[in-house]
């Protein structure tokens, strides 16, 4: 059945599909004396408490078990009688059952409540959280950045839930969020607030904790002492490690910036990322799976986001990830995100994201971007297809699938590197494997933000394909398929707008020597499917092309920097807090806004250098030659639009892009409703059918062409 998830009462076939319930309360109790650690005596919320007699948590403190009470099958539930939110004043919060006798535990640390926690006797009055910090006072979480907070992080109030009936069986874990005396708007803007909930253990125990240093890191310190010379992001550690074995646990709330009903959903959460798991901000994974009470969070996790096939906006997500900014995370911040959003209606898989923040166990935890998670459900729930037909590879290896499924890349791989690309014939089977399309608008999008860190080399790609083609859906053709992520070592990120300028183009064109090629083949390096095909004349007319349409389209310089504009306008004033909590000191102990603020800018230098000088790098790399100028325009934009190549083109000004001679284009008409296409008008005679609604030309020289629409 499909779930509805909701900030109010947990009202469900069974609340097992949910840790965190809230909702109204219809008990009588009233704001008495709690007479219970964790409360002062007046009812009051001890901020500085863990919910036990000893006061605040530490590292050494023992905590509750991380393992979850097998919940009732009846849907017995722990209400909650104030929603999870921001609140001007202090917030008086009623604990209930809907059976009677039973007894309600209660923890505010994040651990989770069992009957050695808190007893519930009264109401819990909420007040503003000004007490030491816990998490943010933890060490060992990175091996190079040493940096913790100054002075306590802005802090809610968390509490967890959890009633024992007189049958023996108890309800499902829930819990609230409480941010008392924060005003939201002022912080946060209408960037959503994401709480994340989780035993202290979960994340800083020494041997299983995915936060932390920790045991894996001593081990492997202790095979070789010279590792620990290696720069941080090279040493292994706890949060190095992957897969299921190194997932915990965890509680997710979401709370909408305009009040509507967000979603609560327990969770399994996993760090995230490649180097950037040693920032001391982590990228986190998090997955929703039927044992922690949900196969999937139904939800519009990001707003607007369409399915990749069109048909609506995405609202299921199997899992998503709390990126960091990777590489960018203490640069621009922005970088990935922007770039993908600049490419996502070409031919190849982008990840869409959203700003947000994150409390963890209360506490603040900065500013993240919300973001797509590839996976097979990923390619479910964008187009329609069985996951379990889904064939996944990541930097050639099966990320999922059957194990046996990577003889269906290899064989592809060996076809395309061992056959000549140049025969047509050939070249057309490779094209029965891939889909061509959508591997030139790809290299064509690495190329041109110069990716430094990408299937160029041979790291930080993806491709996808249907095991068994059905033809039930576009995709369903079992042709491989690029989906891009992790862009953020690009665009100057390191060496500024001073290298957009800079061919990154030509040696990645230039054939290997043989010793090259024969090593790269043997390990399957993409790098040589790339240049097998670029021994094809169309491959190759169709990534200059490709490229010119990133240039001159997706990444046209005012379109670039006006999107890094608006970005800006929402990451600018979060940043500062999110540095002031994570560091590092070199950007703490300078003005954060204006050292980020300095970063952007420098993004948005190398974007408008880059616009201008692609057409340069370009002619030398192909060896090309001089430009020419194509302009479109619409006779009414209101009646219809163009189509160039791949993308429709904003035609209420007029478009115009460089290309080369020789090159081919396409233009279709494309009417608007009640209209009709009435045919193209030319400055040139490069039109062989004016009249038809789909031209294909080449430009010798400088040329304008009108598409003509009129009302039917």
């Amino acid at each position: 059945m499909k779930k509805r998830i909701v900030f109010g009462l947990c009202l469900l076939a069974s609340c097992a599909a949910l840790w965190g319930c809230s909702g109204t309360n219809n008990s009588s109790q009233t704001d008495t004396t709690v007479p219970a650690a964790g409360t002062d005596s007046d009812g009051t919320v001890s901020q500085n408490q863990s919910g036990t007699s000893e006061g605040t948590l530490s590292p050494e403190t023992e905590t509750t078990p991380t393992v979850f009470p097998t919940p009732t099958p009846e849907g017995n539930y722990v209400a909650f009688s104030v929603e999870s939110g921001f609140y001007e004043d202090s917030v008086k919060l009623d604990l209930s059952c809907n059976v009677e006798g039973a007894k309600i535990y209660y923890t505010l640390d994040g651990s989770t409540p069992d009957e050695t926690s808190t007893l519930y006797e009264s109401t819990i009055r909420i007040t503003r959280n000004y007490s030491e910090n816990i998490l943010s006072a933890q060490k060992n979480t990175s091996a190079s950045n040493t940096y913790l907070p100054k002075k306590p992080v802005t802090k809610a109030t968390v509490v967890r839930a959890v009633a024992y009936l007189p049958d023996g069986t108890v309800t499902p874990v829930c819990h609230g969020s409480y941010f008392v005396g924060i005003d939201r708007e002022s912080q946060y803007g209408d960037v959503p607030v994401i709480s994340l909930i989780t035993d202290f253990d979960h994340l800083y125990d020494y041997e299983t904790g995915i936060y932390v240093l920790g045991k894996t890191h001593d081990d492997w310190l202790a095979e070789d002492p010279s590792h620990a010379f290696l720069d941080g992001w090279q040493q292994l550690a706890n949060y190095s490690n992957s897969g299921k074995e190194w997932e915990r646990p965890i509680s997710v709330e979401y709370i909408s910036p305009d009040g509507t009903p967000g979603f609560k959903l327990n969770m399994g959460v996993r760090i995230m990322g490649g180097a950037s798991r040693n920032q001391t901000q982590k990228s986190l994974k998090l997955i929703a799976r039927e044992e922690y009470g949900a196969k999937a969070l139904e939800f519009e996790l990001i707003p607007d986001n369409l399915r990749s096939d069109g048909a609506g906006v995405l609202t299921r997500y199997k899992s998503f990830v709390l990126r960091n900014g990777g590489n960018d995370a203490d640069f621009g911040r922005v970088r990935d995100p922007l770039l993908q959003a600049l490419a996502e209606n070409c031919r190849f898989e982008t990840q869409q994201a959203t700003p947000c923040i994150v409390y963890l166990n209360g506490e603040y935890w900065g500013l993240y971007s919300i973001t797509e998670d590839y996976s097979d459900n990923y390619f479910e729930n964008n187009y329609g297809v069985d996951n379990k037909n889904v064939v996944l590879v990541k930097c050639g290896e099966i990320e999922d699938g059957e194990d046996e499924d990577i003889t269906l890349f290899q064989d592809m791989y060996n076809f395309i590197v061992t056959n000549d690309m140049s025969r047509p014939e050939l070249y057309a089977a490779a094209c029965d494997l891939v889909d061509i399309g959508s591997f030139i608008d790809y290299f064509a999008f690495e190329l041109y933000v110069a990716n430094e860190d990408s299937i160029f080399e041979n790291n930080n790609w993806r491709m996808w394909r249907v095991r068994e083609a059905d033809h039930a859906t576009a995709v369903s053709d079992g042709k491989w398929r690029m989906a891009a992520y992790d862009t953020d070592y690009s665009t100057g990120i390191y060496s500024g707008a001073a290298s957009a300028g800079t061919d990154n183009i030509t040696a990645r064109i230039s054939a290997s020597s043989s010793e090259e090629r024969q090593e790269n083949i043997e390990h399957y390096v993409p790098l040589e499917l790339f240049r097998s095909l670029l021994n094809n004349d169309q491959f190759r007319e169709e990534l200059i092309v490709a490229l010119c349409d990133m240039r001159n389209i997706h990444f046209e310089a005012s379109r670039a920097n006006a999107a890094l504009d608006a970005m800006a306008e929402t990451y600018l004033p979060l940043m500062p807090d999110t540095f002031k909590r994570f560091g590092p000191d070199w950007i703490v102990n300078q003005n954060t806004r204006e050292y980020f603020s300095g970063k952007l800018d420098d993004l948005g230098k190398y974007l408008t250098k880059r616009y201008v000088s692609m057409p340069t790098i370009l002619r030398q790399a192909f060896g090309l030659g001089q430009t020419v100028k194509l302009t479109v325009t619409s006779s009414d934009p209101a009646l219809g639009t163009v189509r160039l190549n791949q993308s429709i083109l904003d035609l209420t000004s007029s478009y115009n892009g460089v290309y080369f001679p020789d090159l081919g284009l396409t233009l279709t008409a494309i009417p608007a409703e009640g209209c009709r296409f009435a045919g193209w008008e030319t400055d040139s005679g490069i039109l062989t059918d004016p009249s038809a609604a789909s031209i294909h030309f080449e430009l010798e020289k400088n040329t304008s062409i009108t598409a003509v629409f009129e009302t039917n």
